[in-house]
């Protein structure tokens, strides 16, 4: 089975999944302000691949750690 992805990439020209440039990549990162019992997590082991030339949008509800991420 063809993943949309797959076909765009074919029209374009790219040489599959292996040509694209990644231009950010992140592994396990976390964050938390404070210590102890009262920290608070904004990021806990977020894994994240942005490939050249691909929109990211980063949504969700208010203090989930969007504004840390970014």
């Amino acid at each position: 089975m063809q993943h949309d992805d797959d076909r765009v990439s074919k029209r374009r020209g790219d040489k599959g999944p292996s040509a694209r440039v990644r231009v950010l990549e992140l592994h396990d990162v976390s964050k938390s302000y404070g210590e102890g019992e009262t920290a608070v997590r904004a990021l806990e082991n977020v894994d994240l691949t942005v490939e050249a030339g691909r929109p990211v949008a980063v949504i969700g509800p208010s203090g989930l750690g969007k504004s840390t991420l970014s």
